[in-house]
């Protein structure tokens, strides 16, 4: 079968869901970047208490939302989070949700059930590792770029 036929017909849930790292909207960003830190992940999912997805807190928003501003890490999460995270489904096809990641500038994507709870998340080094793991052949014997080397002779 083709790298593209099994892109086209592998599921999310054949990638392997990675359990989430969780976070409530009122938890301090200092938590929750002190959570990211000692797990060493991207991101956390904001949720309700019921389980449902709210946001989700990157690396990205630390950046951009805490630092640069120089807001309080004493603020809640949810006034830095991205708000109406995109999620995917386990059954989404792995083609789709690399072209959703990828058009998105996403490195990280929340997957919910049919109920909309969160069961895990979806990142880039996983889709990565699936492909090297599944297409070995394609990965490792893929031709050298033409832009490689270089423009002049070396030595003497």
């Amino acid at each position: 079968m083709s790298l593209a036929d099994n892109l086209h017909q592998d599921t999310i849930r054949d990638l392997g869901i990675e359990p989430p790292i969780t976070v409530a909207g009122e938890d301090r960003i200092s938590t929750a970047i002190d959570i990211l830190r000692r797990k060493s992940k991207g991101c956390a999912l904001v949720c309700d208490p019921v389980g449902k997805l709210l946001g989700i807190f990157t690396e990205r928003d630390i950046l951009t939302r805490v630092l640069a501003p120089g807001r309080s890490q004493d603020d809640s999460v949810a006034e830095v989070m991205t708000p109406n995270a995109d999620a995917v489904r386990p059954t989404d096809g792995v083609r789709d949700v690399i072209r959703r990641m990828n058009s998105g500038g996403f490195r990280h994507m929340p997957v919910v059930d049919d109920n909309d709870q969160v069961i895990g998340i979806v990142s880039v080094r996983r889709i990565v590792n699936y492909l090297i793991e599944h297409f070995p052949m394609a990965i490792y014997n893929l031709p050298q770029s033409p832009q490689t080397g270089t423009a002049t002779r070396e030595g003497a």
